[in-house]
């Protein structure tokens, strides 16, 4: 491909990971002989200054209809590549904002209507972002917080299967999500990959730790867990001195999910 000042091709790809049965990520199966080039290459060219994206098949090749954001997105300066996202050998445009968040839309190509269709995420948008098989990472900063979601391909679109809040900060906070919804929280280790970050747990250290329904003395249960109880960290909350929803697992029967005071918890520096 002819290298043009604003065009690059972008292959960013994690080749080893440890994936946790949690969020069911496996690594795609080897592609056949068959699969291993497209039906279709995109080509990007640069004509007085207008955007031309072409189809081409072999040596034969039509210019696509853009779509007015692409256009209006090429003229805002966004950086135009080529990448396939989700390593399925079928290429899409990725259009891509400067900055701290480099942001990027993506848009997979229809072949029937020789046109560009954004490939739309459940929510916000993908940036700094890395792929492996049909997974795409995206990591941003709002404030001073980092975070990072992980989004499964589907049906032309770009699903949100988990979100970690707080990257870097010594424990990270994560939500799991199913059909769009938030389904399971917890508090993980603060590892550099996704996949490394696993839950985090803690022992009582007091004689005796009142479960609460909610992170205040207001909502105290007739429950209580004793020193050397182990429980998962689930959420943390920084009402009062700080509480910790946490789960136990109790041996006979069902696990119990309630608020903890911080301090009952050796996580908090409590011995």
């Amino acid at each position: 491909m002819t290298a043009l000042k604003k065009f690059k091709t972008n292959q960013m790809f994690l080749t080893t990971a440890t994936l946790p049965s949690l969020l069911l990520l496996t690594s795609p199966p080897p592609l056949s002989a068959s699969e291993t080039l497209p039906h279709y290459n995109l080509k990007i060219t640069e004509r007085s200054n207008e955007l031309k994206i072409e189809s081409c098949i072999k040596e034969k090749c039509k210019t696509i209809n853009l779509p007015k954001e692409l256009t209006e997105q090429y003229e805002e300066d966004h950086e135009i590549t080529i990448d396939d996202i989700d390593r399925n050998n079928t290429p899409e445009i990725v259009a891509t904002a400067h900055g701290v968040n480099r942001c990027s839309t993506f848009y997979k190509y229809e072949s029937d209507t020789n046109s560009l269709k954004a490939i739309s995420p459940t929510e916000k948008t993908i940036c700094n972002y890395t792929t492996f098989g049909e997974y795409v990472f995206s990591k941003h900063r709002d404030g001073a917080t980092w975070y990072e979601e992980v989004y499964r391909r589907e049906d032309g679109q770009l699903i949100l299967i988990g979100k970690d809040r707080c990257l870097g900060c010594g424990q990270v906070f994560r939500t799991i999500y199913q059909d769009k919804k938030p389904i399971e929280k917890m508090v993980v280790n603060d590892k550099e990959s996704y996949f490394d970050r696993t839950q985090l747990s803690s022992v009582v250290s007091v004689d005796k730790s009142i479960l609460f329904n909610e992170p205040s003395d207001s909502s105290p249960t007739k429950m209580y867990l004793i020193k050397g109880d182990s429980v998962q960290l689930v959420d943390y909350s920084d009402e009062g001195n700080g509480w910790y929803l946490v789960r136990y697992n109790h041996p006979q029967k069902t696990a119990i999910q309630k608020w903890v005071h911080c301090s009952d918890l050796k996580v908090c520096g409590n011995y």
